[in-house]
């Protein structure tokens, strides 16, 4: 039984294997370090299980098989020595062999639906909302705006003109528009709102049956 002969060989491929995926190692951490988004940054990650998963479970890298090519060699595969420690030869449905084979398409299966092209496309538009609502836009009591009306309608009349007002607050979360260089208020309507630092765009289209366009003319900033 050339048992050197059999090690030689498996060594040398095994370690050119190991050395293989440590070369793809070092490129995807690089990637990695630079990933542009969630969506790439998980699918290189996917790119990365999928790597491990690259065992050295092939003929090539066992000693037994290869002993049992080599030539002028008494070792086969139907007397194998490790078939019989390990329930049964490799084509052997109940063999450990097969099992390791087994659950390694299982994880490789589970690996890939870890990270799907589904979930960049839904995580795409999700991230587009909180970016959406992270820079939406905020008012608070004291800014001065111009309102301009769009989609007015046909059957109403023209627009009204763009209005410069103040957002004035009342008291108890309650503002209303008061028109700029003059006493009286611009509608005669008053809501509350839930945060007088915080008024969003629907809150101030309320005051409106039209939509509106706002435009932040002034900010008294308070400094106590």
């Amino acid at each position: 039984m050339n048992e050197d002969a059999a090690l030689e060989c498996v060594t040398k491929e095994c370690c050119k294997n190991y050395m293989d995926l440590s070369n793809s190692f070092h490129d995807l951490a690089d990637k990695v370090l630079v990933s542009k988004d969630i969506p790439a940054y998980m699918r290189l990650k996917v790119e990365g299980m999928l790597m491990l998963l690259s065992l050295p479970i092939d003929p090539d890298t066992c000693p037994f098989c290869t002993m049992a090519k080599l030539p002028d060699d008494n070792y086969n595969c139907a007397d194998c020595w490790y078939a019989k420690m390990h329930n049964g030869k490799c084509a052997s449905t109940d063999s450990d062999y097969q099992r390791l084979i087994g659950l390694q398409s299982e994880l490789t299966y589970a690996i890939n639906n870890y990270w799907t092209i589904k979930d960049t496309t839904e995580w795409n538009i999700c991230s587009a909302k909180m970016k959406e609502a992270e820079n939406a836009k905020f008012y608070k009591v004291g800014d001065i705006i111009k309102l301009t009306y769009l989609n007015y309608g046909s059957g109403r009349g023209v627009a009204p003109t763009p209005a410069t007002v103040v957002i004035t607050g009342l008291g108890y979360n309650t503002v209303q528009l008061f028109t700029v260089g003059f006493p009286n208020y611009y509608i005669d309507k008053q809501i509350q709102v839930q945060d007088v630092y915080k008024i969003t765009e629907y809150e101030i289209n309320t005051f409106v049956s039209a939509e509106v366009t706002i435009e932040l003319i002034k900010r008294v900033v308070n400094l106590d």
